[in-house]
């Protein structure tokens, strides 16, 4: 049995923090500490959380942090916690009673696992379903799982498997590297930093089901994402992510020693990593030239195969020759 802390950042979420906590309580598997660190909260949300510290089965931790963002106060809740693996939730989140026992599961059954990450069902303020999901629906995440489970984390996670911050759970040897994180590439939101960190350490396990209502409303900071058409893409995106792929595979490198995987398994991971950094880089430099150019410019048999492998092969292609 595993030690299981859950951190939840929170800034004027009273609300809905109380069914956050109702959610927690019905847990078949309890916490063994839950931390919550709040960003000066101008409603009565410390309130809210220092009343059921005083009931709970467990014990419950109340950090205040100076605004910073929301990156930063889901640093400052992890830094405080204990556990064997950390579990993180929106302030705003419903949780089904299974959660946290599925988890705990999923951890003991590889200690290769460094990261977790469970389906969402999305719902509105009320908490009534939209009939989706957020990686589609229940066919296409377990599909889905069921490839990264065999062996597909990191290509699925290249490709831009949604992990979103509320989804995510952690095992504690991962807990440095992740509040280690660098001031640069600027704009990294925490859910991208965490999952990167987490993967430097070990293996990524997808759970199938969707375990969180996934409320949607105005006032939340991040919203589950929704398609709208054809996104413009610069060569400055791509060498953006170029640049954190580029930590991530030196990260790999630097902490092979601690990593949960034999140095093998490391190696091979840092070189896909390094391969589709190659891969973003050609793309960024594509999309400088003028049209009429980019065909002669990517059309070769290393670049083919890297669409296939990194992006969604022949659509990516035929979008970047028309972007």
């Amino acid at each position: 049995m595993l030690k299981v802390s859950v951190a939840i950042p929170t800034r004027n979420g009273s609300r809905y923090l109380r069914q956050t906590f109702a959610s927690i309580l019905s847990q078949s598997r309890l916490p063994d500490e839950l931390v919550i660190s709040d960003d000066a909260s101008q409603d009565n949300t410390v309130e809210i959380a220092e009343l059921f510290s005083r009931t709970a089965p467990f014990p419950v931790k109340i950090r205040a942090h100076t605004p910073s963002g929301i990156t930063a106060n889901y640093l400052n809740a992890l830094e405080a916690t204990t556990g064997d693996i950390i579990v993180f939730s929106d302030q705003d989140d419903v949780w089904l009673d299974n959660k946290l026992e599925r988890i705990e599961q999923t951890f003991l059954s590889s200690a290769e696992i460094a990261i977790v990450s469970s389906d969402s069902s999305i719902v509105d303020a009320e908490l009534h379903p939209t009939g989706k999901t957020l990686r589609g629906d229940t066919a296409k995440s377990t599909r889905l799982a069921s490839r990264v489970n065999a062996g597909e984390d990191l290509e699925h996670f290249i490709r831009g498997l949604p992990l979103l911050a509320h989804t995510l759970a952690i095992r504690a040897q991962c807990r440095s590297v992740v509040l280690n994180k660098p001031e640069r590439p600027v704009n990294w939101w925490f859910e991208s930093w965490a999952s990167m960190a987490a993967l430097s350490t070990g293996k990524l396990a997808l759970l199938p089901d969707a375990l969180t209502l996934y409320r949607q409303h105005t006032a939340q900071v991040v919203g589950a994402p929704s398609a709208t058409g054809l996104a413009k893409v610069t060569t400055a995106d791509y060498l953006d992510r170029a640049e954190r792929f580029t930590y991530l595979a030196g990260m790999m490198r630097a902490t092979v020693t601690d990593s949960l995987l034999h140095a093998e398994q490391v190696d091979r991971r840092a070189g896909l990593i390094e391969a589709y950094v190659l891969f973003l880089q050609n793309r960024g430099r594509m999309l400088d030239l003028r049209k009429h150019q980019r065909l002669s410019a990517i059309a070769n048999a290393a670049m083919l195969r890297d669409y296939k492998r990194f992006a969604s092969g022949v659509k990516s292609f035929a979008l970047d020759m028309i972007r």
